[in-house]
């Protein structure tokens, strides 16, 4: 997930369950794109109610404080929500179609990327109206102003489907039952082995079975 550009990688949805090792496989991602990109290249937004991201709380890449609450979240993505809107009237504005057109030509000042990344295991998230309606917004054209999620929640209920089928990619570790697999888009999810296993898939593409280290 983390080789490819972060142009390239859209909006990821994670299926965590208890003792799985998703939690990990976020800190990774975030401290491998940190490391890739500067400051003024990627800029996040961090939700996390475990305190598992807790040790990114002081690099310039933040654009506010790791949030912890639901209200929070809701009043952060609504700003992305409104910030993919303003970009979009600037791109019209200036006749370019997306961030890259944008950020080539150096008539403009350069617009960062912003990763969204909400770490959530309790799946509260889906009961809120407002994170829903946000997150499938973003997921639908977020990435062509330059604004892309990682959303990691336990939201394997028929009720959630139409939240997750929102997101062009998925990971996924061990799920409760070959249904709940079978909602979340691959059969095989109910066969890990360990918690480190986990199925990727791509919007494009063939399932991999990945292993985090």
């Amino acid at each position: 997930m983390v080789s490819q550009p972060i142009k390239d990688a859209g909006h990821i949805y994670i299926f965590n369950s208890p003792l799985c090792k998703a939690n990990d496989l976020v800190k990774n991602c975030v401290e491998v794109l940190m490391n890739i990109y500067q400051p003024e290249v990627l800029k996040f937004i961090i939700s996390d109610d475990v305190g598992s991201l807790s040790f990114f709380r002081e690099p310039p890449h933040l654009l506010t404080d790791i949030i912890c609450e639901t209200a929070k979240i809701e009043n952060a993505l609504l700003w992305a929500v409104a910030e993919k809107e303003k970009r979009f009237k600037i791109f019209k504005e200036v006749s370019v179609e997306n961030i890259e057109e944008y950020n080539k030509s150096k008539a403009f000042i350069h617009m960062p990327r912003i990763l969204c990344v909400i770490n959530n295991t309790t799946g509260d998230i889906a009961n809120n109206e407002t994170i829903v309606a946000c997150i499938e917004r973003l997921a639908t054209s977020g990435h062509i102003a330059g604004i892309h999620m990682i959303v990691c929640s336990p939201l394997g209920d028929k009720k959630y489907s139409k939240i997750v089928t929102s997101f062009p990619s998925k990971i996924i570790f061990k799920t409760f039952s070959t249904n709940q697999a079978d909602l979340l888009g691959t059969d095989d999810a109910f066969d890990l082995q360990t918690p480190n296993d986990f199925l990727l898939i791509p919007a494009y593409g063939k399932v991999e079975k990945i292993s985090v280290k």
